[in-house]
Order: structure tokens, then sequence, then C-alpha cells
């Protein structure tokens, strides 16, 4: 069972760890040593956060709960014509058991509440991204794909049966 809360002051330090582990976890291949790769998460994770809430200044920053524990996040903006994703990270012990898979559920049921798509963008390098976004109905935006190697998908169908 996943539940799904806001973010508060309490939970800055995890949400900041977490993304910076994510990072890195992406940088692994280079070769960047711990004691590079994690600083250097950290300070991109914090520029990130600082673009994401001065262009989305109306967002929600979610805690994903697994069991009482903190186990994720997914971010999340409303506009006037879509829910944008943001973010969605697990923490690797945790991946693979449904989480963002529940916390993707609980996007769509909001996004059909409000009457507008989910929109989102994804490494399209990363096939178990795209199997999971898939799986849930999300489409790829025709002539999304940009030169920074992302894509942008898009969902606006019914929501798929989720429990969660």
């Amino acid at each position: 069972m996943v539940d799904v809360r806001p973010a508060g002051p309490g939970d800055e330090e995890f949400l900041r760890d977490l993304s910076a582990a994510v990072l890195a976890e992406q940088w692994a291949p280079a070769g960047l040593p711990d004691a590079v790769a994690r600083p250097l998460a950290e300070q991109q994770v914090r520029a990130r956060d600082g673009q994401y809430r001065a262009s989305f200044p109306v967002s929600t920053d979610h805690v994903l709960l697994s069991g009482g524990r903190r186990v994720g996040r997914c971010w999340t903006a409303v506009t006037g014509d879509a829910l944008h994703v943001l973010d969605v990270a697990v923490a690797t012990a945790d991946r693979r058991r449904g989480v963002a898979t529940a916390a993707l559920c609980v996007v769509l049921a909001e996004a059909q509440v409000l009457g507008v798509p989910v929109t989102l963008s994804v490494w399209a390098d990363d096939p178990a991204a795209g199997r999971l976004y898939a799986g849930l109905g999300f489409r790829p935006v025709p002539g999304s794909a940009g030169a920074d190697g992302r894509l942008q998908l898009r969902h606006d169908g019914p929501v798929p049966a989720c429990t969660r």
C-alpha cells in the first residue's frame, strides 16, 4: 500500500537526499567518484528545484509512503491546460514495488476530476520509465523528442484500473 501526502518542512532533507541519490545513480556510468558525484548532484537538485518553483509557483511536492516510511516523491503542477508531473523519484530499495505506479494513479485521478490531461517528460533512453508510463496509457507527444534526450508524454484517456 502506498500513501501520498503533501510534503512539509520536515521532508526537505529527505526530498533533497532522494533526488541527489537518484541523479548520482544516473551519473554512475560516467565513473565519477561518489565524493564528486554526490556534491555535484546536490548542486544540480538545488538548481532544478529552484527552477521548478520559479516556473511553477503553484505546485505540490508529494511524499510517497510505504508502510509509513518515506520512499519517494511526486511533484506536480496544475496549469490552465494540464497537470504536469515535474518529478517522480523512488528510493532504490523500493523500486519495482508499485510505488511510482500508485503515485501516478493518484495524479491521473486528480487530472480526470480537473478535466485536464497529464503531461511529463522522460529520458528517451530510460526503458524502465518508458514501460511504466506506457503501461499507464501515456503516449509520446508527436515531434516532442528534444535534442536534450527527453521525450514529452501525455495522458488524456481514461484512468487505468489502479490499486494503491
